[in-house]
């Protein structure tokens, strides 16, 4: 877990929406699965680790303004290529698993409505 990265942003529509940072994302999703950060960010291979962490990489590429797999890869300590298959997995996922899509939703809302 190395970095800060932000969503810096330019221009008056992007001032309108709040900064999120990968670690209030991580927070998040730590607190909604109750893992630990430090677990997420691991190299543990257990089935409810990787499920967190994968949300947590696809949400931040979806949430963070300017998020490139780089920024997520270096955050996590993997590659860029586990990063794209994260959120290409988290989204396989929410196509075949409504459930999983509705968790997915939940924590999108909660990170929005949080202003984080």
């Amino acid at each position: 877990m190395q970095g800060e990265y932000s969503n810096q942003r330019n221009g008056k529509d992007d001032l309108a929406k709040p900064m999120i940072t990968l670690k209030q994302i991580l927070k998040v999703v730590s607190d909604y699965f109750n893992i630990s950060e430090e677990l997420i960010c691991s190299k543990k291979r257990d089935q409810e680790i990787i499920y967190a962490r994968h949300t947590a990489m696809y949400l931040m590429k979806e949430l963070v303004f300017r998020c490139t797999f780089d920024r997520i890869a270096t955050f996590f300590g993997c590659s860029n290529a586990t990063v794209f298959w994260a959120c290409r997995s988290v989204e396989n996922q929410m196509q075949n698993n409504p459930e999983y899509k509705q968790v997915v939703e939940t924590l999108k809302l909660t990170i929005e409505r949080k202003g984080l």
